[in-house]
């Protein structure tokens, strides 16, 4: 009835902690099939007892036993409570199992809301999260990620789920998990590492989609960004010409040393994989005179080349031998 729901909206958005109202008499309201009434029930809640557990609790309850409507509505209010209502998230993703439920659109909004809103301050249990870091689109599941390293401190636990999500079955979660790795807000040096792992691998498919969101990183980097040079020089090991390029970039940028990455290519000319190799040389050429010790390696790597792979060596050996002029 309309009528005695906003007479009950009205009377649950009055209470607070100086009134005399039992948290236990609001509980039971949790229990409604009014989204309004059932999100006023909750904050009523938050405010007599200064958390959201007891309605968490509630809701799960109803999860468990309610009527289909009931949990919909359940679903939704945990939503819209957050991180605080994490203890729900086991609840949540067996809703997504029953046969019965035609809300799961409304369930992974509710998971999301959870991950994406999780503070440092909320009782959590770190396993739950992980577990349901594989919900949601690119942005969500990048955006829980951050709040999940923010929260708990554990972003290596976290880069090695993402990492795990990305080497799934399902094509739609490995570019969901690479796009995450991608664009976390800190740790990019484990970032870059997860990342290299997977770029390393034999399937293609994921070789080249890593390979994008390394260079999206190495593309960023600035005097001073808090990554570790060494992971730039091994990430360099491709056969993605961009990752190469970018991270000679990225080394120069953040050390202002030109040796030590000279020195990475050199190796990277030995590589057993050609395209390696020839990414190495054009690398070199980029640095010009700034590579002059590579020159050695380079003519004597060319004497006796077929034509094919001596173009890359040669035209490295000229663009330095300008650059020296």
């Amino acid at each position: 009835d309309y009528q005695a729901n906003l007479s009950i909206i009205n009377i649950l958005k009055s209470v607070n902690s100086q009134t005399k109202a039992d948290v236990k008499d609001i509980l039971p309201i949790l229990r409604t099939r009014n989204e309004r009434v059932s999100h006023e029930a909750a904050e009523a809640v938050f405010r007599l007892t200064g958390s959201y557990d007891a309605a968490a609790d509630e809701l799960i309850k109803v999860l468990e036993k309610g009527s289909l409507e009931q949990r919909q509505t359940a679903v939704k209010t945990l939503g819209m409570i957050g991180g605080g209502a994490n203890k729900a998230l086991p609840a949540l993703n067996a809703e997504l199992t029953k046969p019965d439920t035609v809300f799961k659109s409304d369930v992974n909004r509710s998971i999301s809301s959870i991950m994406k809103t999780i503070e440092p301050d909320h009782n959590f249990n770190l396993d739950e999260l992980l577990a349901s870091l594989d919900v949601g689109t690119d942005q969500d599941i990048k955006d829980a990620a951050n709040a999940l390293i923010k929260a708990t401190g554990e972003y290596q636990a976290v880069i090695d789920r993402l990492g795990e999500i990305a080497l799934s079955d399902d094509e739609q979660l490995r570019n969901r998990g690479l796009w995450a790795l991608g664009g976390l807000e800190t740790h990019q040096t484990e970032a870059l590492t997860k990342l290299h792992e997977i770029h390393k691998m034999k399937s293609w498919d994921n070789r080249s989609r890593a390979a994008f969101h390394i260079k999206t990183i190495l593309q960023k980097i600035e005097p001073g960004s808090d990554i570790d040079p060494d992971v730039v020089l091994k990430v360099m090991e491709s056969p993605n010409q961009e990752v190469v390029r970018y991270g000679t970039q990225a080394y120069v940028t953040l050390t202002g040393k030109y040796e030590p990455v000279v020195d990475r290519l050199i190796e990277l000319l030995q590589h057993d994989d050609q395209y390696v190799r020839a990414n190495a040389c054009q690398s070199l050429a980029g640095l010009k005179g700034n590579a002059a010790k590579a020159l050695p390696v380079l003519e004597k790597l060319a004497e006796g080349d077929v034509e094919e792979y001596n173009l890359a060596r040669r035209y490295a050996i000229d663009e330095i031998k300008r650059g020296m002029k």
